[in-house]
């Protein structure tokens, strides 16, 4: 169940990296008036955000943390996009340092979403193996506990 919700997790990372990378290569390749507007909009939004600090109670609550979750890592990305194109000049190392650090965490969203999603994928044949050796496991402790039981029972005046 909770691997669903990892799983929705990191596409919502995964979307808003992407989006984040979007807007960067179009900062780039945008006119200087453009620019500006751009960066006068992402610092507009980034004074309206504001992230509660509410928890959640999973399971019953995961889409008020999905939205929370999103709207941090898009406060992230903003952050990111207004550190690396400033207002006075452009530094084209900063840009390219940001879309090395974008692209690095789309991949790494990928490749943990790729690992999130066979993790628990296994055959048919495997599964019916563990929940045989798990009855099997559940028998021995339950024969366990009667021998002891018999035993306790066998020796009561000795011990007590």
């Amino acid at each position: 169940m909770r691997q669903a919700f990892r799983y929705e997790m990191l596409k919502v990372e995964q979307k808003a990296d992407k989006h984040a990378l979007e807007q960067l290569e179009a900062y780039r390749s945008a006119t200087e008036q453009e620019q500006y507007e751009m960066r006068r909009k992402w610092a507009e939004e980034q004074s309206r955000m504001e992230i509660d600090r509410k928890r959640y109670v999973p399971v019953i609550q995961d889409q008020q943390k999905l939205r929370k979750h999103q709207a941090l890592i898009y406060k992230e990305n903003l952050d990111l996009l207004l550190n690396a194109t400033s207002f006075w000049m452009i530094d084209e190392e900063k840009l390219l340092k940001a879309k090395d650090e974008l692209e690095e965490a789309i991949r790494d969203g990928e490749e943990a979403m790729r690992t999130e999603k066979v993790y628990y994928a296994s055959d048919t044949k495997t599964k019916w193996l563990w929940l045989v050796l798990y009855i099997g496991l559940g028998a021995f402790l339950l024969a366990c506990t009667m021998y002891g039981q018999s035993l306790l029972d066998r020796y009561q005046s000795i011990i007590s």
